[in-house]
């Protein structure tokens, strides 16, 4: 088997989960005997048996079919995931109308990704009934499969001693609130550490860095992964206000790490984390402000612990997607 990886932008841009998911397909799969290379659109000659995209497959990606590829998609519905029911509501009335109405266009836009891909993944059961919902995606084609964590993460465990600080790891970028959460944490006149780079140093992260004191808002920048693994270990607790997300890695690494998580209490946590993760409201400031105050005073407390898996278990469950595609045809399995 020889599989190709399709992205739709370049890492060096806009960094982030699919670049982690990315390079641990191409790290591991030859380890289960799997030929996998980026996808050259400059080379004609390249071949292979599987086109794996990380975005909704347009219509161009039916000149692969007629090539006789298959085509696996990841399909990221986070921007849906953290929408209301009446919001959601009127995109199920909207999405066919329109798919009915300029076919073509909605063709190249992807919403006809459960049409054109011989397998859809999803990273939670809540995007894949999305999927179905919205898009029509049949529940034969469609997949879910969280993300994993490193190995290294899963030794390490969570042995050393909690510090007095809490930890938000990601991306500066308005999309996870870095802002509202440098401001409450002055307010709140709680350490918070902060690690992860901007897409551009543009004006929201210049506002975020204004608010950087040392004290309560505390900067690390970029950290490799060995510093990453010891904030985890060590933060009294991982906060994330995310508005869009996937499943989200660096939620994962802080379970895996031992360490208690609050989340937002929006579509996209809930339905993944709700017996196991702390929830702010986003609506109300002022609550959400004291929320934070008592994750910060008693975090964790009777909440389960998370089924983390590592990379390679991961994989492998995107082999047995590779394996279910290659195995159609026509639009149904052999």
């Amino acid at each position: 088997m020889k599989v190709l990886l399709d992205v739709d932008h370049s890492f060096a841009w806009a960094h982030g989960g699919v670049q982690t998911i990315a390079e641990n397909l191409l790290r591991l799969l030859p380890q289960f005997g799997v030929e996998v290379e980026p996808l050259r659109w400059w080379d004609a000659e390249q071949n292979g048996d599987l086109l794996h995209t990380f975005y909704m497959p347009r219509g161009v990606h039916l000149l692969a079919k007629k090539k006789g590829m298959k085509i696996v998609c990841n399909v990221f519905l986070d921007y849906l995931a953290s929408n209301g029911h009446l919001e959601l509501t009127a995109k199920r009335l909207f999405i066919p109308a329109f798919k009915k109405v300029f076919r073509n266009y909605a063709r190249e836009l992807g919403w006809y990704f459960g049409q054109i891909a011989d397998a859809v993944i999803f990273p939670s059961q809540y995007e894949m009934i999305l999927g179905k919902r919205l898009f029509g995606v049949s529940r034969e084609k469609s997949h879910v499969i969280l993300h994993g964590v490193s190995q290294n993460c899963l030794d390490q465990g969570q042995s050393l001693e909690r510090g007095d600080f809490l930890l938000s790891l990601g991306t500066i970028h308005k999309r996870k609130n870095s802002v509202l959460l440098a401001e409450l944490a002055r307010e709140l006149r709680i350490p918070m550490v902060f690690a992860g780079r901007p897409y551009a140093e543009d004006v929201y992260f210049n506002e975020f860095r204004s608010l950087v004191d040392g004290e309560h808002v505390i900067y690390k920048g970029f950290v490799d992964e060995e510093t990453k693994l010891e904030l985890l270990r060590r933060a009294k607790g991982f906060i994330s206000l995310s508005l869009i997300e996937s499943g989200c890695i660096a939620v994962l690494e802080a379970l895996a790490c031992g360490c208690p998580v609050l989340l937002p209490s929006l579509p996209w946590a809930r339905s993944i984390y709700k017996d196991y993760a702390t929830f702010g409201d986003m609506k109300n400031k002022k609550k959400l402000k004291r929320q934070i105050d008592a994750f910060y005073r008693q975090p964790g407390g009777n909440l389960k612990p998370f089924p983390i898996l590592s990379w390679k278990d991961v994989v492998a469950a995107y082999l047995s997607v590779y394996e279910i595609a290659l195995s159609f045809k026509n639009g149904a399995a052999r």
